[in-house]
């Protein structure tokens, strides 16, 4: 769930931790409130996000009690609160301390600080979750024109807001205007971490997704085959993501009636996956009738009977030769034997499937 709300966790996680050695940098000469923080930020790193809550707490109390309520470090506690909070799922607790952090930041600061959009991301994300996407649109073009105004159109965080706002376009089916800006993003993050970086190929497949969505296929397909290249340079043949990529690309060109291009992809991406596993698990079963759907549309049909064999003697292993997706195997085999012209196996089909009560078929 976190996921969906920030698009880019990762570097969203990265400015985070900047944000967070800023302040115990800036604040050294408070050895109680640093210390704190510091224990705080141990457990964060470990992922122990129980005690590092109650470390930030315990420092929010020690700086609203030393400073008062409106001081600057009471509202980097708050931010910091906000991440520890997301990362346990304790939305109504992050949306409060988010609130408080904006209306201190606005009271000792100029609106438009750049820091001030940092709470401002977090409340826009519980908006998104709330599906108050109108809301969550005001908000960041807000940010995104203060970022802007700030740090300039190409910084990163200018990037992560036009990712986010997207997204929220998405959801309103405003898909033109979701094009644009993360075209925009991607241009940024190819600006900020090089062309090759693994943040780019993230974001070009968000982008393939995005036109795989609205049936825009060859733009999608241009999308990942770019993604591809560059995490077989990065990344080397074999490595997983190269694989997932592969077989992304393979369903894209299927969608397209490309079978021919298709065919090596997903015969490919199927001999790696049968290395991993001794017996077929659900996906390998999905390539292996992918494949055979393949085939059937290639005319290959000695290729596909075999496939779809194989799926059955897999499916009724695992599931009875009862189930609907067994049957679903045996209805493609039928059609396939027709195809093929071969009487002996169809009448043999024919009567299993008579027998199973499964009338649908005609001579």
């Amino acid at each position: 769930m976190v996921k969906m709300i920030f698009a880019y966790n990762k570097i969203l996680l990265f400015m985070v931790m900047l944000n967070i050695s800023f302040i115990t940098t800036s604040y050294a000469n408070d050895i109680s409130w640093r210390e704190l923080y510091s224990e705080s930020i141990h457990h964060f790193i470990n992922q122990e996000y129980t005690k590092a809550t109650e470390e930030a707490e315990k420092a929010l109390r020690y700086a609203e009690k030393k400073y008062g309520s409106y001081h600057n470090k009471v509202v980097k506690n708050l931010k910091y609160l906000s991440v520890l909070y997301t990362f346990q799922c304790r939305h109504s607790e992050s949306v409060q301390v988010c609130k408080r952090a904006i209306a201190i930041e606005k009271r000792l600061s100029h609106p438009d600080h750049p820091y001030w959009t940092f709470p401002v991301e977090f409340s826009i994300g519980f908006q998104n979750f709330k599906g108050k996407y109108s809301e969550a649109e005001s908000l960041y073009c807000y940010a995104i024109a203060i970022d802007e105004k700030e740090l300039g159109d190409c910084h990163l965080c200018v990037g992560i807001d036009l990712i986010n706002l997207a997204f929220i376009y998405e959801k309103q089916n405003k898909y033109d205007e979701a094009e644009i800006l993360r075209k925009r993003a991607l241009v940024i993050l190819e600006k900020e971490f090089g062309p090759d970086h693994q943040n780019v190929t993230s974001s070009l497949d968000h982008l393939s997704t995005f036109y795989q969505r609205q049936n825009k296929f060859a733009e999608a397909e241009s999308t990942c085959k770019r993604a591809l290249t560059i995490r077989e340079k990065t990344l080397g043949p074999d490595h997983p993501d190269v694989i997932g990529s592969k077989f992304i690309l393979s369903c894209l060109l299927r969608l397209q009636g490309k079978y021919v291009e298709a065919l090596p992809l997903l015969k490919l991406v199927l001999e790696k996956k049968k290395k991993k596993t001794s017996t077929p698990d659900t996906s390998q079963i999905n390539m292996m009738y992918d494949l055979a759907e393949l085939y059937t549309n290639l005319g290959k049909y000695n290729e596909a009977e075999s496939l779809y064999k194989q799926l059955l003697v897999s499916l009724e292993k695992r599931h009875g030769p009862d189930h609907k997706i067994v049957t679903k195997i045996l209805k493609k085999l039928y059609e396939l034997y027709k195809k093929m012209n071969k009487p002996e196996e169809l009448e043999i089909l024919r009567e299993r499937l008579i027998e199973d009560k499964i009338i649908f078929i005609s001579k």
